[in-house]
């Protein structure tokens, strides 16, 4: 049985504060720096390149922001559950993909309305693109076959009592890195970028790196140490 924590209060606001203070400076940088980078005026799909680019910087702030209070409330209070019963757990993750579908949209959709923004020959980045694909497309193979679909929205906040006596998965991709989805699926949208040619794209994945390792030292780890130590 998992011995519950001294403070349940002091482990749900657990690192908050930092990841709010890192995702501010992220926030604030990442602004100026498409500023800096003289980005050209773009649009697709109704929304011009800043439009979107704005759109990808606010989403992982929200994204975040609902896993810690859904993830951190289920775990020490159980909250989810004791709101919707039952199925908490698939309402919970109806609202996690939304918000890591427009999250993950936005980015590309930079990448598309900033097209061509670099002088990059395609001999040069098509190929370079295509190599990049490969290690994303096995990780996210190694992700659904091994980890578990229902792993990725985080069951285990859920249901921790089941898996606390369960082994980290070491096949696949998982064999060469313990955190395939923030190392290696992420390469999937630096490839977009590099085959678009877009500066505006480079910088938001590198946001999106930026923000999605914040989340995970300062919400994901901890509470990786109360469930599975």
């Amino acid at each position: 049985m998992i011995t519950p924590p001294k403070s349940p209060i002091h482990s749900f606001f657990e690192n908050q504060l930092w990841q709010l203070l890192v995702l501010a400076f992220l926030f604030i940088s990442f602004s100026f720096g498409y500023e800096y980078l003289t980005v050209p005026q773009g649009s697709w799909f109704g929304l011009t390149t800043k439009q979107w680019f704005w759109v990808a910087l606010v989403s992982p702030i929200i994204h975040q922001t609902y896993i810690w209070l859904c993830w951190r409330g289920e775990l020490y209070f159980k909250t989810v559950t004791r709101v919707f019963g039952r199925p908490g757990f698939q309402i919970f993750s109806l609202g996690f993909a939304l918000l890591i579908f427009v999250r993950f949209f936005s980015i590309v959709a930079v990448c598309l309305a900033d097209y061509q923004s670099f002088a990059i020959p395609a001999a040069v980045r098509f190929p370079l693109a295509f190599f990049l694909h490969l290690p994303a497309l096995y990780a996210i193979y190694s992700v659904i076959r091994y980890f578990g679909i229902r792993r990725i929205p985080g069951e285990d906040h859920f249901r921790p009592e089941e898996y606390r006596g369960k082994a980290f998965v070491r096949q696949g991709m998982y064999r060469y890195s313990s955190n395939v989805m923030y190392v290696y699926i992420g390469l999937l949208f630096v490839a977009t970028a590099v085959l678009c040619a877009s500066k505006a794209g480079l910088l938001i994945t590198l946001y999106m790196y930026a923000t999605v390792w914040t989340h995970y030292f300062c919400t994901e780890k901890p509470d990786i140490r109360y469930i599975y130590s």
